[in-house]
């Protein structure tokens, strides 16, 4: 979900909408029989059934403008996904399965620019990866004529003082802001992926990302039956990095899309 896909959650959330229609055509009915009223009672023309067609048509009046007021603050959770996710500067990843960080990488290879690696203190894996690991994809992707110029950067939190859905949260926000404060990119230039880490720290990634509209993505994959292992493992080469398009949108502009 990037700005020119969609708008801001304030700003879709309070943007102007035709339920408000009604409310100013029964504004204009109802001021006009309001003056029409009184010129009557300054006159001494005024009639019962003028009194009574005044209050009428302002009871309506305030009860359509309620209702246009209960549709306005009202919002639709809008979810697609599916697309094929375009290259991005920078990305945002939980330390988990180093296949998946690999993939990303291929994918995000051309243009990407910066690597945020969200991970706990606790994760031994952690200083494996960096001193082994992200070098090996790095000369393996290299060596597929891919463009690997790209900085790490770690977020560490410590699991011991909070949850691992808000410590989530906290580092996705920290990876954004550092991207915005230090490097000069745009939050359209970053995109979180979810497809690591406990299903915990993926809530707390997708929270952040919904709440402040940045780009979310996943990795997609299919998987078969292993005698070896008894279990459902990834079949390899059947990773698609894909868009995950999360939004809050006004009813009247809200669509449905489906993969």
């Amino acid at each position: 979900m990037t700005a020119k896909d969609q708008k801001s959650f304030f700003l879709a959330l309070f943007s102007p909408t035709p339920f408000l229609l009604p409310t100013y055509a029964a504004g204009v009915v109802f001021m006009t029989l309001l003056v029409n009223c009184l010129f009557a009672i300054l006159t001494g023309t005024i009639t019962t059934q003028g009194i009574i067609l005044v209050l009428a048509v302002g009871i309506l009046s305030l009860a359509i403008a309620y209702w246009a007021w209960t549709k306005q603050k009202s919002f639709t959770f809008h979810w697609a996904e599916g697309k094929l996710l375009p290259k991005y500067k920078g990305l945002v990843v939980i330390l988990s399965t180093p296949d998946i960080v690999k993939q990303l990488l291929k994918h995000h290879s051309s243009e990407l620019q910066h690597l945020w690696i969200i991970t706990n203190f606790e994760n031994r894996a952690y200083s494996h990866f960096l001193s082994e690991t992200l070098p090996a994809m790095r000369r393996e992707l290299e060596e597929q004529n891919l463009k690997m110029n790209f900085f790490p950067h770690p977020i560490h939190f410590d699991q011991s003082k909070s949850t691992d859905a808000k410590n989530a949260y906290l580092a996705t926000k920290q990876a954004f802001e550092q991207a915005s404060k230090e490097f000069g990119l745009q939050s359209s230039d970053i995109v979180a992926d979810i497809t690591g880490g406990t299903k915990e720290m993926t809530s707390g990634m997708a929270l952040a990302c919904t709440l402040y509209n940045w780009s979310m993505s996943y990795v997609r994959s299919s998987y078969e039956w292993s005698e070896n292992e008894k279990k459902n493992i990834r079949a390899p080469g059947t990773e698609e990095v894909l868009e995950l398009d999360v939004s809050f949108i006004p009813p009247m502009s809200a669509t449905d899309s489906t993969p």
